[in-house]
């Protein structure tokens, strides 16, 4: 069974209701205007899922965001003169340490024409891709050489071929191309995602995400196994939602961005997991079993089914199957198993809770209340469902 298959005998599972009377849409509405309303659940669900992601990424660990842009301007270069051993010690010396507040286009450019003085003494380089504000805020942090020199000396000792390198610079008015950042992300990006997470946990409490909204009967899964969920689900989320970041950077503010089957992966992913997720989390969180001595009702996010004892017919377990690749072949995956409640034109299908106890719960709720002629199928029934 494909995930069209699995998704759609969950929804199954949440109860049948008649969406063309208007007795069934007055019931969605009218649940809707509860604060524990599954529907809104959902909604709120699968927001948080996509904006907690998001918010993490861009205050932890942004993407690129800088853009090859073209224009005239001054453009740096530099000139190797010779030995910086010959120097005077009153001008000033750079290493490599020093150079790592800044890009890697800076580190780069320096380094290779430090590696490369000996074939081009006394030619100027340029140092491509280096943005004016780089530069500015290199020529404002390097100390002034005596007489107004315009040179330093690039110092790295470590290396497994020192340099010891004089240079001088200077910059040339011409038209170039280099990378610069989108001002409104870098200063946005911040106010942004603290205004995500502070949008997140204001509905979370306001609409009581995770408050049990037991009416009396057996949750399939209480607020804490769901709270489980929505931060393993949120962790995954999170590493795809970087490559949606980016993608949504690149389209919208043409930044560099990252590899694209990157970008094309996170948002596939997430356009699949975000609301999948947020659906199958709610859906368990929301069915409820009831049980009297007339028959069982099962209730979900879009209504409840009700089966009387004397119209059951069978008790079943189904398994939910998926498909997955092992060495080369695709072979059938079991995702989940529903129990499964036949009646006379209806049909209950219970979703797996996450714990034994609730299951052994519900078969022992089932074993009191339900018709003796069931007794010997819920004893297979506990070993398939391994309660």
């Amino acid at each position: 069974m494909q995930y069209s298959g699995i998704m759609e005998s969950l929804v199954k599972s949440e109860g049948s209701l008649d969406f063309s009377s208007s007795r069934g849409l007055s019931r969605i509405f009218r649940d809707s205007e509860k604060g524990d309303a599954p529907m809104k659940k959902f909604c709120i669900r699968a927001m948080l899922f996509l904006l907690l992601p998001f918010a993490l990424v861009l205050l932890f660990y942004p993407p690129p965001m800088e853009r090859m842009v073209r224009e005239v301007r001054n453009v740096p270069y530099v000139t190797p003169l010779g030995d910086g051993q010959n120097a005077s010690s009153e001008i000033p010396r750079i290493t490599f340490r020093d150079l790592l507040e800044y890009g890697p286009s800076f580190q780069r450019n320096l380094w290779w024409c430090a590696k490369n003085a000996s074939k081009y003494r006394e030619t100027s380089m340029k140092m491509d891709g280096v943005s004016p504000r780089e530069w500015e805020r290199f020529l404002a942090w390097l100390p002034h050489a005596p007489n107004g020199e315009k040179c330093f000396v690039y110092v790295e000792s470590s290396s497994i071929f020192p340099i010891n390198q004089l240079f001088s610079y200077h910059t040339r008015l011409e038209e170039d191309r280099f990378s610069a950042p989108v001002e409104f992300l870098e200063k946005g990006r911040i106010p942004l995602s603290l205004g995500f997470l502070l949008l997140c946990f204001f509905v979370i409490f306001k609409v009581r995400l995770y408050r049990s909204s037991s009416r009396g009967g057996i949750l399939i899964a209480r607020p804490g196994i769901l709270l489980l969920w929505d931060l393993i689900t949120l962790g995954i989320l999170t590493v795809f939602s970087y490559g949606t970041l980016d993608a949504l950077f690149v389209w919208m503010f043409h930044t560099s961005g990252m590899d694209e089957e990157f970008r094309v992966m996170g948002v596939i992913m997430s356009a699949i997991l975000i609301p999948v997720m947020a659906f199958f989390i709610t859906a368990t969180g929301s069915q409820e079993i009831f049980m009297d001595s007339e028959g069982i009702e099962v209730t979900g996010m879009i209504g409840g089914t009700r089966i009387q004892w004397k119209d059951l017919r069978e008790i079943s377990v189904l398994p939910l199957k998926s498909v997955k690749k092992t060495g080369g072949l695709i072979v059938p995956k079991e995702v989940t198993r529903l129990l499964v409640l036949e009646g006379e034109g209806e049909t209950l299908r219970i979703m797996e809770p996450p714990l034994k106890r609730t299951k052994r719960e519900i078969l022992e709720a089932l074993a009191e209340k339900a018709p003796r002629e069931f007794m010997g199928s819920l004893e297979a029934l506990r070993r398939e469902w391994k309660a």
